[in-house]
């Protein structure tokens, strides 16, 4: 049995800003003195003297009205262009205790209202609820500062005054628990937990404190399967049978996962939901199973105990008039907080008529679902200290007419330089480096939110003075991995990568810098309709010496000493045919070769087609030796273009594999290096830390290979 503390999870709603999409020309960050500390929860954060000196800041002669807090919490930033947000860090509203001497004591004390990195969507039309795990961290960040001028403080919420249509004693609520340990098929952003094989029945205990009983519960479960047989998952909820998710067989082919989600109510009988899951194998003792997560909807009394709540009502939203809350035991609430707006929180009156009334009440005007907070004198989250929780003043705001970005990390920051040196002096190009946890400061408020890279992107896109000064390519110069939050031993998440929702069919899953590059107001969820504004690619390099490696290689490819008549020569390599699906593989070929021969006539077309060489038998299978020679050849000779066509992975090209990994490190071709194409499956994937690919050792191999590549990093396939 596994039981679950309050503090894992997060009790959160997500509310749509109301912020509107604005150019900020300069970043809060530009001045002053500034230190971060991370937050892995939404509600109430309480900072003391001994927080403040772990960040940095000195307390001494610290005149508390002179403290800032700013951050725009940890959710998910919106990916469509045209949705609101935060344009730079937002100054937050809080409350602390004793600063009216001007002086922070030993016993003075900060307390703000923190968003945490997961949330919450509610349809108050339906009363639906749905969690949103933050795929990036599971941490948000808050930055605090002092200068010259008083920090803004919580204020006290206008009163509503007239006659109420309803009173509310009770409200909804919702929680859920998701565990993310496992990543199936190394693809996709899909994180599982709890494994259900040997153990095949497991029990999870959800508090639900103030629970109404004999009232409706939603109990939303969602699993996945891996087996070649159909396969169930029984739910019980407080030892009622609820439903079963039915798992489809996987048999041989793209798909390797089958998933389900069900969700039903029952009426509550507890304050402690038992959910328990109960695994079918169907009779296959290698079929396994994996929870995602488990959510829980349902209604709790307004009664104020010895912890910190948050609280809403679906009824108040959906109500004309005045409603008017009433919260039991008023002694144990310090404040009331509305947190709608996190950045304007204000502090709610008790409007009770008997000073000696154990009920906190207060009006509140329906129509619309408000959020808030009882605050409990002794109930209180604490920050967490981060290294190098300093700060060093930046303005990436400030930042126009760029026509280059290199985006990269402190450690890689040196040889990126080189890249974009060059280009300033040979290419006309005006060309920045741009460290990764600057842009996560300023557009995702210090989070690893890959989309806050996306916006800053944005940004730079939209703020050219001039035609000429636009922003046209953008350069990822570091490693990415499947793995955003590091739970794999040796990660190498430097430069993070866009990843797919798809985690389960390897023809559907893709990973992809496009993201990226896609920067128009109606842009950014990755519809194929949508285009790419800026040209982008990247280094996948993790360490210095081969950051180094390959610019040198760069550089060289560059240079005018590898010029020669190797550069009016193509190759074309086509696989051979070993099924029906293969027959348009040498046509295919075939027609970008007579393409060539009428619009660039200057170039030289070596063909490599597998089909016109002899295969032969070996103890490893078919193989095609003389393919190998003639691709080993071409490459060393020198040819400017290197295209195939065909079958591969990994590992490299075919099934007769006539490109191999000890092949391709093997290439020596220094001052030959050929842009080197592939229509293939997952030559070039590059985003598994525990395997390296072939075409990841073509751009590494430091005494050949290829300088460039517009290669392939999953599997796919062709339509006929």
């Amino acid at each position: 049995m596994i039981a679950i503390n309050k503090h894992i999870f997060t009790v959160i709603i997500f509310f749509f800003s109301l912020i509107i999409h604005s150019q900020v020309n300069n970043s809060v960050l530009a001045n002053g003195n500034w230190f971060k500390f991370s937050v892995d929860t939404t509600g109430v954060f309480k900072i003391d003297k001994t927080l403040l000196q772990q960040i940095g800041l000195s307390t001494n002669n610290l005149n508390p009205k002179k403290i800032h807090i700013y951050g725009n919490g940890g959710n998910l930033l919106p990916e469509f262009n045209g949705d609101v947000r935060y344009d730079d860090l937002q100054e937050n509203a809080i409350y602390i205790e004793g600063e009216d001497d001007n002086s922070f004591d030993a016993n003075d004390f900060i307390l703000f209202y923190a968003k945490g990195p997961h949330s919450w969507k509610v349809d108050i039309n339906t009363n639906n609820v749905s969690h949103k795990q933050n795929v990036y961290s599971d941490k948000a960040y808050y930055f605090i500062t002092v200068n010259d001028n008083n920090g803004k403080r919580i204020q006290s919420a206008p009163s509503v005054t007239g006659s109420t249509v309803t009173q509310l004693t009770s409200f909804n609520d919702y929680i859920f628990y998701e565990k993310e340990t496992t990543n199936l098929f190394a693809a996709g952003r899909r994180w599982l937990g709890e494994e259900f094989s040997v153990e095949n029945q497991q029990t999870f205990q959800i508090p639900f404190p103030n629970a109404i009983l004999n009232e409706p519960l939603e109990i939303k479960v969602s699993a996945v399967a891996v087996s070649g047989l159909t396969s169930s998952m029984q739910v019980n909820v407080n030892s009622q049978e609820l439903f079963n998710l039915n798992f489809g067989a996987i048999s041989s082919g793209l798909t390797l996962a089958s998933d389900r989600t069900n969700s039903k109510s029952i009426t509550n009988s507890s304050t402690v939901i038992d959910v328990s899951l109960n695994y079918n194998n169907g009779g296959n003792p290698s079929a396994r199973a994996y929870l995602d997560f488990i959510e829980v909807s349902g209604k709790k009394q307004l009664i104020a105990g010895g912890f910190q709540f948050s609280f809403r009502s679906f009824e108040a939203a959906n109500t004309s008039g005045i409603v008017e809350y009433q919260i039991q035991n008023s002694q144990n609430i310090f404040q009331i907080w509305e947190v709608s707006d996190p950045t304007n929180v204000s502090n709610i009156a008790n409007e009770s008529s008997s000073s000696s009334s154990t009920i906190f009440s207060f009006k509140a005007n329906g129509g619309d679902l408000k959020e808030y907070i009882v605050v409990h004198q002794n109930d209180f989250y604490i920050p967490e200290a981060v290294s190098n929780a300093r700060v060093e003043n930046q303005n990436l705001h400030a930042l126009k007419d760029i026509n280059y970005l290199l985006i990269t990390s402190n450690e890689f920051v040196e040889q990126a330089q080189r890249i974009a040196n060059y280009h300033i002096e040979n290419s006309g190009l005006t060309a920045k480096v741009v460290i990764l946890d600057e842009i996560y400061n300023e557009f995702s408020s210090g989070s690893k939110d890959i989309t806050g890279i996306r916006d800053f992107i944005k940004h730079i896109y939209e703020t050219n003075s001039t035609d000429d000064a636009k922003l046209k390519y953008v350069c990822f110069f570091g490693d990415a991995s499947y793995d955003y939050k590091d739970r794999i031993l040796a990660n190498n998440n430097i430069v993070p990568v866009y990843l797919s929702d798809e985690s389960y069919n390897l023809a559907s899953s893709f990973v992809t810098d496009d993201f990226f590059g896609m920067l128009e107001d109606s842009e950014g969820t990755m519809s194929s309709s949508h285009s790419i504004d800026v040209a982008t690619g990247r280094i996948p390099v993790s360490t210095q010496q081969q950051a180094t490696d390959v610019v040198d290689k760069i550089l060289r490819d560059y240079n005018l000493d590898s010029f020669g008549d190797w550069r009016n020569t193509v190759t074309l390599l086509a696989d051979d045919i070993d099924a029906n699906s293969d027959i348009s593989i040498q046509p295919g070929v075939e027609i970008i070769a007579d393409d060539i021969k009428v619009n660039k006539p200057v170039f030289n077309i070596n063909k490599i087609y597998a089909d016109a060489y002899v295969q032969q038998n070996s103890s490893g299978g078919e193989r095609y030796p003389t393919v190998k020679a003639a691709i080993t050849t071409a490459i060393e000779t020198g040819t400017l273009v290197f295209d195939y066509f065909g079958h591969g992975g990994e590992d490299g090209f075919a099934q007769e594999r006539f490109l191999d990994i000890p092949q391709v490190k093997g290439f020596d071709n220094e001052n030959t290096l050929p842009l080197f194409i592939t229509v293939t499956c997952e030559f070039s994937r590059f985003d598994n830390p525990t395997r390296t690919s072939a075409g990841e050792f073509v751009f590494w191999n430091t005494t050949g290979g290829a300088a460039s590549m517009i290669t392939t990093t999953r599997d796919v396939y062709i339509s006929v």
